[in-house]
């Protein structure tokens, strides 16, 4: 399955001094990482991104380290951002 069938989550990214710098960001989320091809915005660490759950409630997530991968062919530049909950 390609990975970007597998970005379901949309997710706001929001700077350290708390303005909202992007929102309707596609990303594919785990417990400790974040996936997307969103290249457009810098994703540096203590940013945080938030996520809002199908109960209402929201998820923060803390950017440790923002890893962009250069696309290549038809495999698009992508962003793999280690984060904590927080």
């Amino acid at each position: 399955m390609a990975i970007s069938n597998q970005m379901k989550d949309r997710l706001t990214l929001i700077d350290n001094d708390g303005s909202v710098l992007k929102d309707g960001i596609q990303a594919a989320v785990t417990p400790n990482k974040i996936t997307t091809f969103e290249t457009s915005i810098a994703i540096k660490p203590g940013q945080k991104f938030t996520r809002t759950l199908t109960n209402g409630a929201i998820e923060t997530f803390v950017v440790d380290r923002a890893d962009f991968q250069q696309g290549i062919g038809s495999i698009k530049p992508t962003y793999i951002v280690h984060v904590h909950k927080e």
